[in-house]
């Protein structure tokens, strides 16, 4: 019963998205991928980590003191906000998209405790409801929160375009390089974070988040520990099995790409394709087995090949993040791994 009620509030949340995404699809056509452009994709799959994701450099922040939202009500009441920004250390050549926002939740004088980065879902479009959901996972905790605006989401978003909307279409270029920035402004963040002297760091990402979370934890040793919740862990499967991007598929399909041809081109940004940069006991894996959106086949190989942590939840992708026992199981690995 549960499970079905998973899936209808997830139907009802695609058909809203599409409605949305619709109004805006017309901008859309010519993002496309020529045919020559799926083999170098391809060719990715032939290189080391080190070389598809390179260390960033130290990044120069920009920090901003910003008023506490009306969103964060009753949630980290005794945090201080802060706006970050630095320039993305791989670049797409897109001037919205290339610098990088990402707010700060401390408690002050305890700027060194514990923090958690966060990655959050496709389409989001305001970082304060966003910030919501780690604070309340770990506030308890005493922890910090920082969230990471992801490439074309936000205020990183090209003018004219839906939040989140150009990171997932049919150029599959730009969706890779996508996830590879994505990667290098988390990592560079993280570097920032080290450098004020906190040693205990923790990934938590949800969806598109959990799919840019689960390559930071290819490329990244330093982490303490990482939870991805509802992970996208296959773009190529959500691309032609999820709900909510049929439209995405009938563009696919005009330009005469096949399902196995994108499975092959996005291959390199699989995290179940690299082995994890951390002990995959520091991973948990948070996954609802009612998901319309991140085929569940996909979690469960992913979890397998890394020897990750697994803990299933009876709803869809979107009521997920509605239930208590991920957020209880989250806090209690946090708990674990954090606590040194």
């Amino acid at each position: 019963m549960i499970e079905k009620l998973g899936s209808v509030f997830d139907e009802v949340s695609f058909v809203t998205l599409t409605a949305l995404m619709q109004v805006q699809r017309h901008k859309l056509h010519h993002q496309s991928c020529k045919p020559e452009e799926l083999a170098k994709l391809a060719a990715w799959s032939g290189v080391s980590e080190e070389i598809l994701f390179p260390e960033p450099e130290m990044p120069v922040i920009s920090r901003k003191i910003s008023k506490r939202p009306p969103q964060l009500f009753a949630v980290g009441v005794e945090y201080q906000l802060e706006q970050l920004s630095f320039t993305s250390p791989m670049p797409t050549g897109n001037p919205s998209n290339d610098i990088v926002k990402a707010w700060w939740l401390y408690q002050p004088g305890r700027e060194k405790a514990p923090t958690i980065v966060f990655a959050h879902g496709w389409m989001a479009y305001d970082p304060h409801i966003w910030l919501r959901l780690p604070i309340g996972w770990v506030e308890l905790l005493g922890y910090n929160v920082l969230m990471l605006e992801l490439p074309f989401h936000m205020s990183r978003t090209p003018p004219g375009a839906q939040s989140g909307e150009m990171s997932i279409t049919a150029d599959l270029t730009a969706g890779f390089e996508g996830a590879r920035q994505a990667v290098a402004d988390i990592r560079a963040i993280i570097k920032w974070l080290r450098g004020r002297g906190i040693k205990q760091i923790g990934l938590l990402g949800k969806s598109l988040g959990g799919l840019m979370s689960g390559l930071v934890l290819v490329a990244e040793p330093s982490i303490s520990c990482g939870v991805l919740i509802i992970p996208a862990v296959s773009a190529s499967a959500s691309l032609w099995h999820s709900t909510y991007t049929r439209l995405v598929r009938k563009d696919l399909e005009k330009l005469g790409i096949s399902e196995a041809q994108t499975e092959e081109a996005l291959a390199a940004i699989n995290p179940a394709n690299h082995k994890p940069a951390i002990d995959s006991q520091r991973i948990l894996i948070i996954e609802a087995i009612a998901d319309r959106a991140c085929p569940v086949s996909e979690t469960e190989k992913l979890a397998q090949q890394w020897s990750a942590m697994i803990t299933r939840i009876p709803l869809g992708h979107m009521s997920a993040g509605f239930t208590s026992d991920g957020r209880r199981a989250a806090r209690e690995f946090f708990l674990k791994w954090l606590a040194g």
